[in-house]
This record gives C-alpha cells, sequence and structure tokens, in this order.
C-alpha cells in the first residue's frame, strides 16, 4: 500500500492517505512524481505493471487528505486493438517541454486531433482536415491555439475521424 502524509512545518502528520493502485498489480507500483496544485492539494503520478498491462497514472489528493479517481495517463494492454484509426503513442506522459502524439489513420480521410482541457474546453487543434493513411507523428510543445504555454494538469487528446473518436489523456508537469 502506498500513503501520502501531509506534514505541518513543525513536522506534525496533519493527514495520511492511502493513493488508489490497481488489485492486479503483480509486478511493480512506484511513484514517478508528486506535482503542487494551485489549491493546496496535490496530483500524485506513477508507474504500474502488471500481467498483461503497464501503465502510468495519476490521483489529485486535495489540501484536506481527499482522494479524486485515478486516471490513467497512458497504458499498453496485450490485449489487441481492433481499431485501425488510434493514437499509436504519446511519450513523454507525462511531459514538461514537449509531446510527440504519434497516430494511425487506416485510409486518406477527414479527421481532426484537438486537446481538451479538463473541463471539456478546446484548447488547441493540432491537426485538422484530409489526413492521408498511414502512420503521422505530431510533437507540441504544450501551448494553446495562441501560443501560450499551459498550465500543469490533465489534458485530454482526442482523435476523431468520422463518427470514431479516440482520446488519450495527457498530464503536463511545469
Amino acid at each position: 500500500m502506498k500513503y501520502l502524509n501531509r506534514l505541518s512545518f513543525e513536522g506534525e502528520i496533519l493527514w495520511r492517505t492511502m493513493v488508489t493502485s490497481r488489485d492486479t498489480i503483480i509486478y511493480s507500483s512506484s511513484y514517478s512524481g508528486l506535482i503542487a496544485d494551485s489549491l493546496g492539494g496535490c496530483i500524485v503520478v506513477w508507474h504500474e505493471i502488471g500481467a498483461d498491462f503497464v501503465g502510468f497514472m495519476a490521483q489529485r489528493v486535495d489540501q484536506n487528505g481527499n482522494l479524486g479517481g485515478p486516471t490513467s495517463l497512458w497504458s499498453y494492454s496485450s490485449q489487441s486493438s481492433s481499431n485501425n484509426n488510434e493514437i499509436t503513442s504519446v511519450y513523454p506522459n507525462p511531459f514538461n517541454d514537449a509531446v510527440s502524439i504519434r497516430f494511425s489513420i487506416q485510409q486518406s480521410q477527414k479527421a481532426t486531433l484537438k486537446v481538451f482541457n479538463i473541463i471539456g474546453k478546446e484548447v488547441v487543434t493540432l491537426k485538422a482536415g484530409n489526413i492521408t493513411g498511414g502512420d503521422h507523428v505530431i510533437n507540441w510543445q504544450g501551448t494553446d491555439g495562441n501560443g501560450q504555454v499551459l498550465a500543469s494538469g490533465v489534458y485530454l487528446l482526442v482523435f476523431q475521424t468520422g463518427s470514431t473518436r479516440v482520446s488519450q489523456k495527457l498530464l503536463i508537469i511545469r
């Protein structure tokens, strides 16, 4: 079990809480980072390895030690996807300065690749229009549509082709 403690300046434990992780972890669960937020809480990021998956998770803890739901930032499962229009890789995730986004499209068609903030507001369109079939890579510096650097937090990458929508969570750590 993994615990977080909040200490006073004198070293007194103000609260202790257990961070959520999958019940099926058999190999490893290690913390990758702890990011303070502007509300007195933090976001905990960790790496998990199981029998048929590997991934990064994040979970918010408020200033009183209350947990938000855990969020998968990136994961790979041995169960393969049947969708040929997909986000194939987002690396590194979490990221600070830039992230490389790889996606695949089966045939040439209209598609969009957009980033949304946690409340669902579109922050930038990375690609829109007719996209040729095949594998593609976009390097993104974590900026909005006006070139302004985005704050630390969880964002949603959405790749849409016709009626198919695929999403991937992104975590920016500044």
